[in-house]
C-alpha cells in the first residue's frame, strides 16, 4: 500500500510504495496529485515486449515532469523514431539505430538521443549493447577575474543602466538567469530574495515554471550594497524586479541581443554564476556554496568546481603551525 507524506526539506509531496521487493518513491507538487496517484495502475513493460513502439508509448504515459522537459523528451523520441529502421528490440537493430543517429545528428544531439534510447531499453528491460558510451564534452564554464568583473560593471552602469541591477543580482547571488527574471518585488524582503520559480519565455504553456531541483527553492541573502541599490529601483510588489522598457518581464533573447553580446567579451551569461561560485569557494565551505547555488547536493558543486579544489595554494600547514 502506498503512503503519502510531505517532505519539508524538499518541499514536495512524496508517494512511497514497495514493488518487486524494492522501495520506490515519486514526487508531486501538490497533495491532490500525490493522493490521486495509484502505483498499481502504472503500466509495466515486461521483457516479453519485443516492439519499441509499445515501450515508447508506455514510457511516455509514466512521465511526470515539467512541460519543458516533456517537450524535450518528445523531440528526442521523435528523432529516435526517424533513425529506427524497425521497431524490433534486437541487439542488431539497436546498433543500427545508434549508427544512424550518429550519422544524422551533431555530436551533442546524438548523445542526448542515445541516452534516451538507453532509458527506453532500461524501461523495457532490454539489454543495451555494451561498449556504447554516449558522452559529449560541452563548452566548459569560465569564471571572470576581478579586473574583468570591474570592467563589466563599469561598462554596464555607464552604457546600459537598465541592466545594471540584473547584473549585480546575478553576480551577488550566483542564481540562474531564469530564476532572477522570475523574481517579483514581493520576493525581496529588504535583505534577501526568495527563489521559488523560474521564467522560461520559450515555454508554450505557462512562462513561470518550477525551479530546476527541489533544493533550488531557497532564500539567498544579499549583500548590503545590493540591498541599497534595489531600494533605489524598488517597484510595486506584483511587478517584476527586472523589467523591460514597457514594464514587462525581461526576455532572455532581448537582453542577450541588446546588452550582453556587446559587453560580454566572449563570456556567457551563465558564466556569471561560475564567477560567483569560484569567488565563494575560495572563501567559504562548499556546502554553503551548494545551498546558495541551489544544487541538488554538495557532490554536484564539487564535481563542477573540482579543479578549484586541486589548484588551491598556500594551504595551512600543520607542521608550520606546530613550529617544526
Amino acid at each position: 500500500m502506498a503512503s503519502v507524506y510531505f517532505c519539508v526539506k524538499r518541499k514536495y509531496w512524496i508517494v512511497s510504495w514497495r514493488e518487486s521487493k524494492k522501495n520506490k518513491v515519486k514526487y508531486f507538487h501538490t497533495k491532490a496529485e500525490a493522493e490521486g496517484f495509484n502505483p498499481s495502475s502504472r503500466p509495466v513493460v515486461l521483457s516479453a515486449v519485443s516492439n519499441f513502439d509499445t515501450i515508447i508509448e508506455n514510457f511516455k504515459s509514466t512521465l511526470n515532469v515539467r512541460e519543458s522537459t516533456l517537450r524535450r523528451y518528445q523531440q528526442e523520441i521523435q528523432s529516435l523514431r526517424q533513425c529506427m529502421l524497425s521497431g524490433d528490440t534486437s541487439r542488431e537493430n539497436i546498433l543500427r539505430t545508434i549508427a544512424e543517429i550518429q550519422k544524422q545528428f551533431s555530436s551533442a544531439k546524438a548523445v542526448r538521443i542515445i541516452k534516451r534510447l538507453r532509458t527506453l531499453c532500461k524501461f523495457g528491460e532490454i539489454a543495451f549493447p555494451p561498449g556504447v558510451h554516449a558522452r559529449h564534452k560541452g563548452k566548459k564554464g569560465r569564471a571572470m577575474d576581478e579586473k574583468e568583473v570591474h570592467q563589466l560593471l563599469k561598462t554596464t552602469q555607464l552604457n546600459y543602466p537598465r541592466y545594471y541591477p540584473l547584473l549585480c543580482i546575478l553576480l551577488d547571488t550566483g542564481a540562474r538567469l531564469g530564476e532572477i527574471l522570475a523574481l517579483n518585488w514581493s520576493d525581496w524582503d529588504g535583505e534577501s530574495v526568495h527563489i521559488t520559480k523560474s521564467y522560461n519565455p520559450d515555454n508554450k504553456g505557462p512562462k513561470i515554471v518550477p525551479v530546476k531541483t527541489c533544493r533550488s527553492n531557497r532564500v539567498v541573502p544579499l549583500s548590503a550594497p545590493l540591498n541599497a541599490l534595489l531600494n533605489d529601483f524598488k517597484g510595486l510588489p506584483g511587478h517584476p524586479m527586472c523589467a523591460s522598457k514597457n514594464g514587462c518581464r525581461m526576455h532572455k533573447g532581448n537582453l542577450r541581443r541588446d546588452w550582453w553580446c556587446k559587453v560580454s567579451n566572449g563570456y556567457r551569461i551563465h558564466d556569471l554564476r561560475h564567477t560567483c561560485a569560484t569567488f565563494l569557494l575560495n572563501q567559504v565551505d562548499p556546502r554553503v556554496v551548494s545551498a546558495r547555488l541551489g544544487h541538488e547536493d554538495t557532490t554536484t558543486t564539487l564535481k563542477i568546481y573540482d579543479h578549484l579544489m586541486h589548484n588551491k595554494k598556500n594551504l595551512p600547514s600543520l607542521l608550520q603551525k606546530c613550529g617544526t
